[in-house]
């Protein structure tokens, strides 16, 4: 480990540094590939799977009425399933998305700095919890990143060389970033915003014209979905969010370095010093170096900073925008880490340069330490399964099931991840707006019939609840009911999901 950690830091020929970026390459696509299966789909999985199961016009005709992403990450799963739609194949486009951020944060980092930060940046990158966690997720946030990073890259290089394949790339990355999750706005301003501190300088250099015509060209391709866009956002989407106070700040920061999802008060502590002291051992350097590269920390100085203030400004019920409070809601918060994914890439290079410029016994020290929090949340969020279980969830009921046995969700929406494994269902496609034979959905709820009056006419009712608190309160009264209408047969606790069978009193 230390000479590996000393090979990154020292000084290394060009074929030195092609051997490090591919073992950095092979660690990061072996930590997503490897592992890339084994847990079930959760919750927002089993909705990815839902709504790309089907054709692509209808895929896009009902996406705005039913969830608030834009359609490019539905659109790439379309082959996966057209291939068999395994959680492996589900989850393949994160991961080669994720390993594709690495080799893309290297040449960033080279380009704006040397290879040695290239290097630095992305072995932090690949070995990071926060980014491991979403390149084996069957959701759109590791793609924005990649096609976010990839814009960046080369908006550098088309500043620098002026080159118009630079130009051309830049835009349509960063449309393509936008059709992937609204979260690539945080990129957008901020990459504008370090282009205005900049304008007078590019402006002589004739570099303004194709900066304007490269967002008018990732415009046009957002265009396509704005008015959909507008409709998603339009539906009140952000009351679940939590309000972005001063602690939830901090455990952004946490979040893209430290474990993700499982992490003690103390380890959320040591991973804040992991950011702030090679940052702090080195800030007289980083100013001095600052003075005289100024485009290289503008960039990432606006691409951390804009995301992260913005979204927290936003979050906070004293802030009002009127066309921004008309479409999310006033008061409603905005910051979410997996939001921010955006805003993690400057901060690994920051901390990369940081760890250049600062004294040997503090750049192994944290990337020790870094070595350190990944392995634990390797352990903690991949090998303990972190991700609700309803593989074993459904394949507890598929083998406990008989005839006239009903299937009830709460919250509903359940269903979708758990349709996915329970092979005897009858229906083929699911809908949240269609009662299907033997599995009840929010359908029951609105006919003139109670929940409890429909159940009561089967002899037994499976009850499937997810074991998270954001989600007990509304299962929690119609558990109540089955409880005192009915007889509790059998108790299944798997993690995150309970399940539980009853007898029906009422039941002919």
């Amino acid at each position: 480990m230390r000479s590996a950690v000393c090979g990154l830091i020292s000084q290394s020929s060009p074929r030195r540094n092609a051997i490090h970026l591919c073992l950095i390459l092979g660690l990061g696509a072996g930590l997503r590939l490897a592992t890339l299966g084994r847990q079930s789909l959760w919750l927002d999985e089993g909705f990815s799977y839902w709504m790309a199961n089907r054709p692509w016009t209808t895929l896009l005709a009902s996406l705005p009425n039913n969830d608030t992403h834009p359609p490019l990450h539905y659109l790439i799963l379309q082959p996966m399933i057209a291939l068999g739609g395994s959680e492996w194949l589900l989850r393949l486009p994160s991961a080669l998305a994720g390993i594709a951020s690495i080799g893309l944060l290297f040449a960033l980092g080279k380009e704006l700095f040397d290879r040695k930060t290239g290097l630095i940046a992305a072995f932090i990158l690949a070995i990071a919890p926060f980014h491991l966690w979403f390149a084996q997720e069957a959701r759109m946030y590791a793609l924005v990143a990649v096609l976010s990073l990839a814009a960046g890259l080369f908006a550098a290089r088309a500043l620098r060389t002026n080159r118009r394949r630079d130009w051309l790339l830049f835009g349509l990355c960063e449309g393509l970033a936008l059709l992937a999750d609204v979260a690539a706005i945080w990129f957008v301003l901020a990459v504008n915003t370090a282009w205005l501190l900049s304008v007078r300088k590019y402006w002589r250099s004739q570099r303004f014209w194709p900066w304007l015509a490269a967002q008018l060209l990732a415009l046009a391709l957002y265009l396509l979905w704005l008015p959909s866009s507008l409709q998603q956002l339009s539906n009140g989407i952000t009351g679940w969010i939590p309000p972005a106070t001063l602690t939830v700040l901090a455990r952004t920061l946490t979040d893209f370095i430290g474990s993700y999802e499982q992490r003690s008060t103390l380890e959320s502590v040591f991973s804040l010093m992991v950011i702030v002291i090679p940052l702090v051992a080195a800030a007289r350097q980083l100013f001095r170096e600052a003075s005289t590269k100024t485009m290289p920390y503008i960039l990432s100085g606006c691409w951390f900073f804009i995301p992260i203030g913005l979204a927290f400004l936003f979050s906070q019920p004293y802030f009002r925008v009127p066309l921004f409070s008309s479409i999310v809601g006033q008061g409603r918060s905005i910051f979410l880490t997996r939001n921010l994914i955006v805003a993690s890439f400057p901060l690994y290079l920051l901390l990369a340069r940081g760890l250049i410029l600062s004294r040997r016994p503090v750049s192994y020290a944290v990337l020790v330490a870094l070595v350190a929090m990944s392995a634990l949340s390797y352990y903690q969020n991949v090998l303990l399964d972190s991700k609700e279980d309803y593989r074993t969830a459904a394949q507890i009921v598929n083998e406990h099931t008989v005839t006239d046995d009903v299937i009830v969700f709460a919250p509903p929406y359940l269903e979708l991840p758990f349709e996915y494994y329970y092979d005897r269902s009858p229906f083929t496609e699911i809908s949240l707006d269609t009662l299907t034979e033997g599995v009840i959905s929010d359908h029951l709820f609105q006919t003139d019939l109670s929940p409890i009056e429909v159940i009561n006419r089967y002899p037994r009712a499976w009850l499937i609840m997810n074991s998270d608190n954001i989600y007990r309160e509304d299962a929690a009264g119609l558990k109540h009911v089955l409880e005192t209408r009915g007889s509790l047969l059998e108790s299944h606790q798997v993690h995150g999901v309970s399940v539980f069978l009853f007898k029906m009193s009422a039941a002919p």
